[in-house]
């Protein structure tokens, strides 16, 4: 399995970890966002206002909680902090349309195969090729297996 990808975002001069995990769910560091959302007690206020189903605990040196995009609402919609609603707009409008938009938009880009051009499409971390391409590269391959890449290439049109 993949390893979540981890960034060190910055909200209004406060930094912000957030996991990014292969499966597109973004987990924040609970912690700095209590912190940020002027909480006292983090862990109570953690406790006292998440959903324990959006927790996933870390096991880094030190305890660490992250939380869902769904929790984090809940942190910031019970906090009495003037930064709470600019934190939820800056989430909603900057942050999930930021990580959408790299997984969910597909990337074209040319590539050289041993001298034949190819289009390669980059679309949630895989790397996509027409099977027509994909073809002509198995020009010497077993004739059982071209035949069956065929066969599947008529299949889909």
């Amino acid at each position: 399995m993949e390893m979540p990808v981890l960034h060190h975002l910055v909200f209004e001069g406060h930094t912000l970890p957030v996991l990014h995990r292969r499966d597109g769910i973004l987990l924040f560091e609970g912690s700095p966002l209590a912190r940020l959302l002027g909480y006292a007690d983090v862990v109570g206020a953690l406790h006292a206002h998440c959903h324990l189903e959006g927790f996933v605990f870390g096991n880094q040196p030190r305890p660490t909680i992250w939380i869902d995009i769904r929790n984090a609402h809940h942190l910031a919609f019970h906090s009495e902090s003037s930064v709470a609603e600019r934190l939820m707009h800056w989430i909603s409008h900057r942050l999930l349309p930021y990580f959408d938009d790299r997984r969910s938009q597909p990337r074209r880009h040319r590539v050289v195969v041993e001298e034949k051009p190819l289009t390669v499409l980059n679309w949630q971390d895989e790397c996509w090729l027409r099977l027509g391409d994909t073809l002509s590269l198995l020009d010497g391959a077993d004739q059982a297996l071209l035949s069956s890449l065929a066969e599947l290439r008529s299949r889909c049109h």
